[in-house]
């Protein structure tokens, strides 16, 4: 839970910088005209779930999840949400709002263990 957080306050911090912000918004707009470019400027336009996949594939592997946790899913409610939040410029775009979709997902995913 705590790795979640630093990894997602990290994508705050990095986006809400105003030369990060600018390019990856160029990123985001050129990747809705030119679908391949997409490809090669992914880690540039928006957060990599890889970061958020690998946590969560640890906490897995120590048995933190249930057996049948679909990671691939875990990863988007932690990283949809934040880059909708960013590309909306939605307010707030801040650590405690990173830290509430953290709860969110853990309370989602990691429940099933804690009942």
């Amino acid at each position: 839970e705590t790795d979640l957080k630093i990894v997602l306050r990290a994508i705050v911090d990095e986006f809400d910088t105003p030369g990060t912000d600018r390019t990856a918004r160029a990123f985001t707009a050129e990747i809705q005209h030119a679908p391949n470019w997409h490809g090669d400027h992914r880690p540039s336009a928006a957060p990599d779930p890889k970061a958020f996949e690998q946590r969560l594939r640890s906490a897995h592997d120590a048995g933190r999840t249930p057996t049948d946790a679909d990671l691939g899913p875990a990863v988007e409610l932690l990283n949809g949400p934040l880059h909708h939040r960013w590309l909306l410029r939605l307010e707030p775009f801040t650590h405690d709002h990173a830290d509430i979709l953290v709860d969110i997902l853990v309370d989602t995913v990691l429940g099933a263990l804690r009942s």
